[in-house]
């Protein structure tokens, strides 16, 4: 048998320590909520529906650069029967203005982080740093981190 010690943890953040897709889908709803004298409910549920379809396919496809947020709310509202270009620019920034508000750990992901800082620990994240930066700091991470 092979004696090991483990020196250092490296954890991802999105759907590992924080559960995007309710960061995702908070985001949405919010930036909806803020237009809701612009959308019906109905019409505001059909479009999150949308977007989170598209994102997940965006992301899929490591497509960002190419496939901006305005860009993919604009899709998603014309699947929903609406072409709307400023809507759709409207929507983006309010969603920018949300992004963070459902930030939270998933159920193990606290536990993980307590467990894995007895050592070295090292976040590592494809995202976009200053958005995962601020998602660490909401999660109290930043000073449990080497």
């Amino acid at each position: 048998m092979v004696d090991t010690c483990v020196r250092a943890v490296f954890l991802d953040l999105d759907d590992t320590l924080a559960d995007a897709g309710a960061r995702r889908r908070a985001a949405c709803l919010g930036a909806l909520r803020d237009l809701g004298n612009r959308l019906r409910p109905e019409a505001a549920q059909a479009v999150m529906n949308e977007y989170i379809q598209i994102f997940r396919d965006v992301a899929r496809r490591n497509a960002f650069a190419s496939c901006p947020r305005v860009q993919r709310f604009a899709m998603a509202l014309r699947r929903s029967g609406i072409d709307d270009d400023d809507l759709a620019l409207s929507v983006a920034d309010r969603y920018g203005r949300h992004h963070h508000d459902g930030v939270a750990f998933l159920p193990e992901g606290e536990r993980l982080v307590e467990t894995a800082t007895r050592v070295s620990t090292w976040l590592i994240t494809n995202g976009n740093g200053a958005t995962q930066r601020e998602t660490a700091r909401r999660l109290g991470l930043l000073d449990r981190l080497d």
